[in-house]
């Protein structure tokens, strides 16, 4: 049968790294944040990211979190080295970090957000899971959501593929341990800064068990998410239907 929980637990952020993230957000440093909240990086951030990948100038990152006010299940899943071996061999967990450091505005962002763009060209467009598997969600997949830690958990559930009314324009949230199933094919949206998202549009098929909310998307609900909030693809079992 599915798995009801890959054995996380509530994880926010707590009040003092909260509050971190506030003063950064007011110092402009590079984070994309979830659907609910901060928006896309700042101008800056993108134009040196895409800077970077057309000089081929990216370098290895090196993260380590340990100490941070952070559960360590995400003090793990962001530090380490990537580089293109992790980008290839722990794709999930490469864009994890991304994710998490977003959240928490960490300057270092910028750099791996470039590395990851420029190994993703370099490797043709394909981006992968773990173990070399190509990560490439297709319609009637199931797959868990990424909810890193920030400081309003939650990814919008949107009613349009379409970067508008972030706080009203949506039928609830999902939450770690949400389990989705996609429906149809991506879509493909350019914002007003010239930057490309791609969109899937989702049914909710488990809901987290770890969050109260009322406005939480039920299962069975349906709309758009960005790709980034998919983490790794759900694996059926013999004669299993949704």
């Amino acid at each position: 049968s599915k798995p009801t929980s890959r054995g996380f637990v509530s994880r926010k952020l707590s009040m003092a790294l909260v509050a971190a993230t506030a003063v950064g957000a007011a110092w402009g440093l590079a984070g994309c944040g979830d659907d609910s909240t901060s928006g896309d990086s700042s101008t800056p951030a993108s134009t040196a990211i895409v800077r970077g990948v057309e000089q081929g100038k990216c370098k290895a990152v090196q993260i380590d979190l340990s100490g941070k006010p952070l559960d360590s299940y995400w003090v793990h899943q962001a530090s380490g080295t990537w580089d293109e071996r992790a980008f290839k061999d722990d794709g999930s967990r490469f864009r994890r970090a991304l994710l998490i450091l977003e959240g928490m505005r960490d300057p270092k962002t910028r750099d791996l957000q470039c590395l990851y763009d420029e190994l993703k060209a370099k490797n043709k467009g394909i981006e992968y899971s773990k173990n070399g598997e190509v990560f490439d969600p297709k319609d009637g997949e199931e797959y868990w959501i990424i909810d890193p830690p920030s400081s309003e958990p939650g990814i919008a559930l949107r009613n349009e593929p379409k970067d508008i009314a972030k706080f009203f324009n949506h039928k609830g949230y999902v939450y770690e341990d949400s389990i989705v199933k996609i429906i149809g094919e991506p879509i493909e949206e350019v914002d007003t800064f010239g930057r490309k998202h791609t969109w899937y549009k989702v049914r909710v098929i488990q809901k987290s068990a770890n969050f109260e909310n009322p406005a939480i998307a039920e299962v069975g609900d349906e709309g758009y998410f960005e790709r980034k909030w998919l983490d790794e693809k759900v694996e059926q079992t013999a004669g299993q239907v949704n």
